[in-house]
């Protein structure tokens, strides 16, 4: 699916919406370039999380760290995040 400006996207608890991952990525990329304090790491591989009231930090195998009130990890099912989560 392709978002178009004509179309409303807003997703609806327990709905499925299927989108190509190129999009996404560009539809992300795009919404992040414009945003002050969004940070991208590349190249990452998540080892550990923890999760406070307001605030998730995130712990990386080079022992880097990133925190925020949102964390988004897009390594992949069998990588990362997926294990530490």
């Amino acid at each position: 699916m392709r978002p178009t400006k004509e179309k409303d996207l807003t997703i609806r608890l327990n709905e499925v919406m299927r989108i190509m991952r190129a999009d996404l990525i560009t539809g992300l990329l795009q919404v992040i370039s414009k945003l002050e304090n969004v940070q991208l790491k590349y190249g990452k591989k998540a080892v550990k999380l923890q999760e406070r009231s307001e605030v998730a930090t995130v712990t990386f195998n080079d022992s880097s760290e990133v925190s925020g009130k949102l964390i988004l990890c897009c390594d992949g099912i069998p990588l990362g995040c997926a294990k530490v989560c």
